[in-house]
Formats: C-alpha cells, structure tokens, sequence
C-alpha cells in the first residue's frame, strides 16, 4: 500500500463539488457525487446531461463497464433532445472509450466516427485529433496495423497544421507513443524500442505521467526481446513516477508487469505471486476492476501452473464475477 493517499468519502452536493473530486482523481467519490447530483429534483437539462456524462467518464475509470456504457447513453439522449450538437460530440468521443474498453470494436468505430464528424463541422481540431487517435487505438485492438499507422500519421499532419496552438505538442507525443504500440503488437520490437527511446529522451518536454507511460511500454519491449532484468527496471522507474503523481491505477498495472516478468522471463512464481497479491490490495483502494481483472487472469494461471488447483479456480471465478459484472470483455 502506498501512504498518505487514501482520503475520506466526501458526499458531492453540487456539480461543481463532484467536479472539483474527479479531477482529484477521487473517483469513487466522484461517483457518489455526479449520482448525487442527477438525484436533484429540478436539475437543469445542461447539467444533468453533463452529469451523466462525467459519470460515464468515471465508472470507466473505475473499470464498471456497463454502468458507464448506460450513463454515456443516457447523456447522449439528452443531449440529442437538447440539440447540443457539440457537446454530443464530447459524448460520442466517451462512449466510444467504454465500447473500446468493452471489446466491441466495431460500435466504438461507430461512435468515434459521429464524433469526428461533429467535430470537423465545428472546425475543432483539437478534438478531431483525439477522434483520429482513439480510432487509430481501436485500429490497432482489431489487428488492422496500416490502418491503425494511418489514422496516427493524420493526428500528425493535423497537429502540424495547428503548430501555433497548445494542444499540437501533446498529440504529437500520443501519435509517436501509438505508433510504437502498433510496431510493438507487430512484432516490430526493434523499431518500437527506437520509437520509445526518442520519447524518453525528451522527458524534459513531457510530463511525469506520460514518461512512466512510455517507460511501461518500453519495459513490456524489453521483456519481449528477452531482457527481463532491463524491463523490470523499466516498470520500477515507472512505479515511482506513478507513486510522484499518485495515479495508484497507473501504479498498478507498472506492478502487474514487474510480476508478469518476474513470473515468465524469471522464472520466479513466487516473487511473481508476491507482486499481484501487491496488485489486488493496491486496487482494492483504487476500485480499478479492469487492472483486478487482468491480474486475477494471471494470477490464476501462475496458480494453475503451480497446480495448486483449489486456489487458481478460486482466483479464475472471483475474475469471472467481477468479469461479468463490468462487462469486460476479458
């Protein structure tokens, strides 16, 4: 567990209050809050749209699939009756996120393209190059790779274009970090290992978040060409930036892939073991069921290997539950 991060419920009352916890990334109670909110007899249109989806955007965070899915559905509905055209661009774009986060990839292509379209007819750049980049994203998931490099060189040319305005750089950086996911889902661990090595070489121009990003990436390279030692520094350095923020989910999954090497490259299960009980208590603070999900799998198959049967089915059935429950399409 990691000190001093854990806070105590707050009850949200106001919009602006639930806002003010969801960029604390107190999710949980950020929930609460936005619910709170949509409970409000009286509630103007705009805001309960507006609550509505900002609690798509945060039961997504927290890994409850179809709660988010029906959230974002309902604020797009109030939206449309509201004629609110541009912001349903915004909820497009989020309901997306979730049907990619649920492996329905062609739905999420849907949503992703009814928002590039509201947002070229707004003339909004900045947000057409997120559109581009979540398609690309969605791309690469469905294994088709030139399409995936397509849409990532169009975030590109399109942020080239608008140069002068503070989101290029930052989409720029996204548009390199996916193009090395898709050299990397290809095979290509050489080419994307360069990809990330020229990111991390400009840490000074990119955030704490994004450098552990990059380096949990780069570690994952590592560990596939065989360098486990080098990919566990990697997820370690990535850890401690994680801690520096307090992203406890980023965290998370940098301790997932410590374990996920230690178990297959090292040959180590019970260090392996070690690292996603680490996993599980860390997320039981944070609610992030994707990240359970994902270590519970793992866990269970280390488990299983070990033929400790009772344990691993135990760990498979609390993953299907909790698999189920979301939505995940793990």
């Amino acid at each position: 567990m990691v000190g001093g991060l854990c806070s105590a419920p707050v009850e949200a009352t106001t919009l602006d209050e639930a806002r003010q916890l969801h960029r604390a990334g107190r999710l949980e109670d950020a929930a609460k809050g936005y619910r709170a909110v949509i409970a409000e007899p009286g509630l103007d249109g705009p805001s309960l749209a507006t609550a509505h989806n900002n609690l798509c955007v945060v039961l997504d965070g927290l890994g409850e699939l179809r709660a988010a899915e029906a959230e974002c559905r309902e604020a797009l509905k109030r939206r449309r009756e509201l004629d609110d055209r541009l912001r349903q661009g915004r909820t497009l774009n989020n309901l997306g996120l979730v049907l990619q986060h649920l492996g329905e990839y062609s739905e999420a292509e849907e949503s992703f393209v009814e928002a590039l379209e509201i947002n070229r007819e707004f003339a909004d750049a900045r947000s057409e190059a997120v559109n581009l980049a979540n398609l690309g994203v969605v791309a690469t998931l469905a294994g088709r790779f030139q399409q995936a490099l397509g849409f990532h060189r169009a975030v590109s040319r399109l942020a080239a274009a608008h140069r002068d305005e503070a989101w290029t750089a930052e989409q720029i950086l996204v548009a390199e970090l996916n193009r090395g996911v898709v050299l990397e889902r290809r095979g290509a661990f050489d080419e994307a290992l360069e990809v990330y090595k020229r990111l991390l070489a400009r840490s000074g121009d990119i955030d704490r978040r994004q450098q552990a990003s990059i380096l949990v990436n780069s570690g994952v390279v590592y560990r596939n060409l065989g360098d486990p030692v080098r990919a566990i520094e990697h997820f370690e350095r990535a850890a401690e930036l994680y801690r520096e923020v307090g992203d406890l989910s980023g965290l998370a999954n940098a301790e997932l892939n410590v374990g996920i090497a230690r178990q297959l490259n090292l040959e180590d299960p019970e260090a392996a073991e070690s690292s996603y009980r680490g996993v599980l208590a860390l997320v039981g603070s944070t609610g992030d069921r994707s990240i359970e999900i994902d270590t519970l799998v793992v866990l269970g198959r280390l488990l299983l290997s070990e033929t400790r049967l009772d344990a691993a089915q135990a760990a498979f059935e609390e993953c299907l539950e909790k698999a189920l429950d979301s939505g995940s399409s793990e």
